[in-house]
């Protein structure tokens, strides 16, 4: 064996030693749901405001979700990281992001079944129209949720990842102590 091989060999192993070591915590995935669902939220923000991207009312329910499940991972580093109800919380409100999201997906599909005489969210939201059509617009979307967009397949894939992590920590939060 190689000089360069038991480099990387001894290099390998302490770099599992390292992630065992770590990951095993409900700490480290709260924090890493935390930056990965903010730095989701912030890639959201720039198409918004520096690309000047409009999001519809579906994206915009997506978004609400994946704040609603980082900020329990906030208020999880804040309370106690290995309290199960949390991470708990946190996958259902991903899991709704995921249903908007696949309904967005399904609206580009067919285009012809999206909602087509409604006010706009914005419209209803500041001359105060009823709460009831304001949560209907939220829900079904509008003609432009269906105009195809790679926004709503980079939503579906953060909020699977955010699953994914929240399991993980709901996983090893009862058992995790430093």
């Amino acid at each position: 064996m190689s000089n360069f091989t038991k480099n990387l060999h001894r290099g390998f192993v302490r770099m599992d030693q390292f992630l065992g070591r770590y990951l095993h915590h409900a700490e480290t995935w709260n924090v890493a749901v935390l930056l990965f669902g903010g730095t989701a939220l912030l890639l959201a923000l720039t198409l918004e405001y520096v690309f000047i991207q409009e999001p519809c009312n579906l994206c915009l329910t997506q978004r609400y979700f994946m704040f609603f499940g980082t900020l329990i991972a906030m208020l999880g580093l804040v309370i106690d990281p290995r309290l199960g109800i949390l991470p708990v919380l946190s996958i259902f409100s991903y899991i709704g992001g995921t249903v908007f999201a696949f309904r967005q997906l399904w609206l580009q599909d067919n285009p012809h079944l999206a909602v087509e005489c409604t006010e706009s969210l914005a419209f209803m939201l500041e001359y105060g129209g009823p709460m009831k059509e304001i949560l209907k617009a939220f829900m079904e979307g509008s003609t432009d949720c269906a105009e195809p967009s790679m926004i709503p397949k980079l939503s579906l894939l953060a909020l699977v990842i955010l699953i994914t992590m929240s399991v993980f920590q709901l996983l090893y939060g009862p058992r995790s102590k430093y």
